[in-house]
């Protein structure tokens, strides 16, 4: 008897709801797809959970309800709603998160907005993928790597668009200004991997500086140079990444150091 109870309430508020924006469907029940670099491959990578509340989501709800959202904290949570860091390692392939609203007790309040006036909870509670991307794949068949499509180097896929046409790189399968300029640097790195602390490189552009970041996107080093040599034997075995910077823009390269 509950259960037929609580569906015809159910019912009754979606026909209410419906009835105050006619012809046009609720929203999407809302799973968003957060995409990072995942560089050893192995279906694990860090997601940078602040960037997309600053750049996606904030932006997201204050259209929606037409306020600012700075009465209300954003806190990514897992499926046992505990909260997780900021800078999130996924546990699980594809795993599967949510992000909580809290109002802070100042500030706007979100409400339902004309024309629709669908319940706030609609938009909510809403679920995140957390989806590790090959970085030596092709998400888009575009022709482009996905770590090239990483324009900003920092291994997060939801920041870069470098046409500026509201897709990212990623998922951009018609325009990519920035990567067809960076790419039309010819470079190689040998060996590969380096076993004696001296990486040697050839390009087509004149490179003037090499600057070496870890897999985190951290800096570690960056050398003006007017030869074809690197030496690298003061960095610990690992992966790495070394930009090369030219009068003609600038090209990355990973390395393994062993």
């Amino acid at each position: 008897m509950k259960t037929k109870l609580l569906l015809f309430f159910s019912l009754c508020l979606a026909i209410n709801a419906n009835s105050q924006c006619p012809g046009v469907p609720p929203p999407p029940p809302g799973l968003n797809y957060i995409y990072a670099l995942d560089m050893e491959n192995d279906g694990f990578a860090t997601f940078d959970l602040q960037q997309y509340i600053d750049d996606w989501d904030r932006p997201l709800m204050e259209y929606n309800f037409n306020v600012s959202s700075s009465g209300y904290n954003f806190i990514p949570k897992n499926t046992n709603n505990e909260p997780i860091a900021l800078m999130y390692t996924n546990v699980i392939q594809n795993e599967s998160i949510y992000m909580d609203h809290q109002y802070s007790g100042s500030g706007p309040m979100f409400e339902p907005q004309p024309p629709c006036y669908w319940p706030i909870d609609v938009w909510m509670n809403y679920g995140l993928r957390l989806i590790p991307v090959p970085f030596d794949g092709d998400f888009d068949n575009d022709g482009i790597l996905n770590q090239d499509e990483d324009t900003n180097f920092n291994r997060n896929l939801m920041d870069d668009d470098d046409d500026h046409d509201g897709i990212i790189n990623l998922k951009d399968t018609v325009n990519n200004l920035g990567l067809q300029d960076h790419t039309n640097i010819s470079l190689s790195v040998y060996p590969n991997p380096v076993t004696n602390g001296i990486a040697t490189f050839e390009s087509n552009a004149v490179i003037t500086s090499v600057t070496i970041y870890d897999l985190s996107g951290k800096q570690l080093s960056e050398t003006k140079t007017a030869s074809n040599t690197l030496r690298v034997d003061s960095l610990a075995a690992g992966i790495y990444f070394l930009k090369f910077e030219s009068e003609n823009g600038s090209v990355y390269k990973k390395i393994v150091i062993n």
